[in-house]
């Protein structure tokens, strides 16, 4: 029974580092929405820590690896959900729509 499941942990951390990795990606290609290229960093990277988690847990187990990677997701995670929370609270009516530059920087789209 624990084979199964390490299998369903790591089919889960796999399926939740892609779906963050994707997720950074849109928000990173997107320029109708604000997210600063550093949060779209962090969130691939907690993805990437996802991907990692994922086959530990598949190939080892729940190891000390597996555990130390679970930390890791955790303050990645913490970060950038953080940080974007901090900044759409903190973003004024005439930013709302506008596009990010790769410093993070707010700049007016073309189409608004």
């Amino acid at each position: 029974m624990r084979w199964l499941e390490w299998g369903v942990s790591s089919y889960h951390a796999y399926a939740v580092g892609l779906s963050l990795i994707l997720f950074a990606v849109a928000a990173a290609v997107l320029r109708e929405i604000a997210v600063p290229r550093v949060i779209t960093s962090l969130m691939a990277l907690s993805g990437v820590a996802y991907l990692a988690q994922g086959w530990v847990a598949g190939s080892q187990g729940f190891t000390t690896a597996h555990s130390i990677l679970i930390i890791l997701t955790w303050v990645l995670n913490l970060a950038w959900m953080i940080w974007l929370t901090v900044i759409t609270w903190t973003a004024s009516p005439t930013t709302a729509g506008a596009g990010v530059d790769s410093a993070g920087v707010a700049s007016r789209s073309a189409s608004a």
